[in-house]
């Protein structure tokens, strides 16, 4: 995950302005997936460092040339490859089982 460069803002704008999209300020390079036809692409994505939320923008390839990729569906996902994907979100996370541990242990 990197910030635009000059020479990125300059390569964009043209597909920002094509799109109507909200303007990208970080890009995720990706060069290889697991199971993707994709590979060497970037991904513009606007960062919110508020929240720390990023919103998908576009993809191109390294020669930024806008790419149609359709979107993915998270809960398909996690269907395919856990038998109960709620499961995964009612689980509690280590950290807060080692608190519960520290609590529970006699120090004193």
């Amino acid at each position: 995950m990197l910030p635009l460069t000059a020479k990125d803002k300059e390569a964009i704008t043209p597909i920002v302005h094509s799109l109507r999209c909200r303007e990208p300020n970080t890009c995720i390079h990706v060069y290889k997936a697991r199971r993707s036809k994709l590979s060497k692409v970037k991904l513009w994505v606007y960062f919110d460092m508020g929240n720390l939320r990023y919103y998908d923008c576009f993809v191109t390839n390294n020669d930024y040339e806008l790419l149609n990729v359709d979107d993915t569906n998270i809960e398909i996902i996690l269907e395919e490859n856990v038998e109960d994907p709620i499961e995964i979100f009612n689980t509690p996370s280590s950290q807060e089982e080692a608190v519960k541990e520290e609590e529970q242990s006699d120090w004193f």
